[in-house]
């Protein structure tokens, strides 16, 4: 469980918790101070989420276009080696100084560049039609996985805001609980248990197990002794 899942379902617990209980006079404005302050931190914390969701969508989308791009790469290689342009063992070695299985593995900026000055390079040298065709092939998706790219810097900064103002709440959050403990310990100064209880994590609070009842094993009856 992560942090933030952790700090959000304790509250939940509280707050569930609170609900159930004929608060003291005294705990009720610690109570209503954490709700307030639980409830802007979920808020918060779902919009970071959204906006995580909504980044990581953008760059799923990068990596489909470099895969594309990989295949295209590959494709490259192949028509370079028909048309009697590379050897079979390093086929783009006169345009790049990667081998194909470096370059489809650079980092997705990086092998973009190097394909599109690559392609520029054996463009340069008029190869045959097929060759010229699967280098602009190669071109064109390497720009398309730079604007893929490009497209991820507003979810991006989007994403980390959202993460500043979630996290600018926490120590509010922590303020209000350490509040709520304090009155709560006061209020049921006779009662340990339940004050443990209201605080205690999801996973630590479950339901007695009820006994099973022992069951009597039959009696025997005595032996009747033989007649003599």
């Amino acid at each position: 469980m992560t942090a933030v899942r952790s700090f959000w379902d304790l509250g939940d617990a509280i707050v569930g918790r609170l609900a159930g209980e004929k608060l003291p006079p005294m705990m009720k404005p610690s109570a209503d101070a954490f709700k307030k302050a639980h409830a802007a931190y979920v808020a918060a914390a779902e919009s970071a989420r959204s906006a995580e969701q909504a980044r990581n969508e953008k760059l799923l989308e990068v990596g489909a276009k470099d895969e594309l791009l990989d295949a295209a790469v590959e494709a490259l290689a192949t028509s370079v080696i028909g048309a009697g342009l590379g050897k079979r063992t390093r086929p783009l070695a006169s345009f790049t100084r990667y081998a194909v299985s470096q370059l489809t593995g650079l980092a997705y900026r990086n092998e973009a560049d190097e394909v599109v000055a690559m392609c520029e390079r054996l463009l340069a040298t008029n190869p045959p039609k097929e060759v010229a065709a699967a280098a602009k092939a190669c071109v064109k998706l390497a720009k398309g996985v730079d604007a893929a790219l490009a497209a991820v810097t507003s979810p991006q900064a989007k994403y980390a805001s959202a993460l500043g103002a979630r996290d600018a709440l926490l120590p509010g959050w922590s303020k209000a609980l350490k509040t709520l403990k304090k009155h709560a310990a006061a209020a049921w100064v006779d009662d340990d248990h339940k004050v443990r209880a209201m605080f205690a994590a999801p996973d630590a609070v479950q339901a007695p197990t009820k006994r099973r009842k022992k069951t009597s094993a039959p009696k025997t009856p005595p032996a009747t002794p033989p007649n003599g």
